[in-house]
């Protein structure tokens, strides 16, 4: 059940400052963002290219710091945090799934999903137990000792989707998750996760521009120019 905020986003601004030639001027990129995120929440941030949507993905999750304003995710103000003690809230809070999934090319499927609870202070066999079980779950049995130059596109976002819930997190962030496949992958893979949000009853934060993704989701945002619509 939907029943209290987990993230809380206030007054988010980010500017860059872009050197051209001998000048350089500030380019705000978001221009100060309120928003609230609930437990268990589907949310869906949409926008043209340079919006801002990746940016703000970026900074809800941790990892890119706002010029200004305050994330508290579970009530913890997570900029006000050491980077050690960052690294460690996000190793232990969130799952990732990008548009390119950056696994390792050198480690095995198995491996890539260990490589998080390992990082965690997991034992090795438990870390095992519970990457074999998590790729078993998503289909890919026969593929544990597949390196990523061996797998699908498909297999390897599922791979990457595998490690992004090795920690049980309580929120997954995915940066166009499906906007490097073709439709029956980025379909197969669309069905997955939102099988997994729902088992899991995850909070899952997504941007896209994608049409039909998202509509999966049980609530959509839209950002144009750095505010929402």
């Amino acid at each position: 059940m939907i029943n209290s905020v987990l993230i809380s986003a206030k007054q988010i601004k980010k500017t860059y400052d872009v050197k051209e030639k001998s000048s350089h001027h500030a380019l705000d990129v978001l221009r100060g963002l309120d928003i609230e995120i609930y437990k268990g929440e589907a949310l869906c941030i949409m926008g043209a290219s340079g919006a801002g949507k990746s940016t703000l993905l970026h900074i809800l999750s941790s990892l890119d710091r706002p010029t200004s304003g305050v994330v508290t995710i579970g009530g913890k103000n997570v900029f006000a945090l050491s980077d050690d003690e960052l690294a460690k809230f996000r190793n232990q809070t969130m799952g990732f799934v990008f548009q390119f999934h950056h696994l390792l090319s050198e480690f095995t499927a198995l491996e890539n999903v260990m490589m998080p609870a390992l990082v965690g202070g997991a034992g090795f066999k438990n870390a095992r137990e519970k990457a074999t079980g998590l790729l078993v779950e998503l289909g890919l049995q026969d593929r544990l000792q597949h390196r990523p130059n061996m797998l699908s596109g498909g297999e390897q976002q599922r791979v990457a989707m595998a490690r992004a819930l090795v920690r049980d997190p309580s929120v997954i962030f995915a940066d166009e998750p499906t906007g490097n496949l073709d439709r029956k992958s980025g379909e197969h893979v669309q069905k997955l996760l939102f099988e997994l949000q729902r088992k899991r009853k995850l909070t899952l934060i997504a941007v896209t521009h994608d049409q039909e993704f998202a509509r999966w989701f049980s609530k959509t945002r839209m950002i144009r120019d750095g505010l929402w619509c």
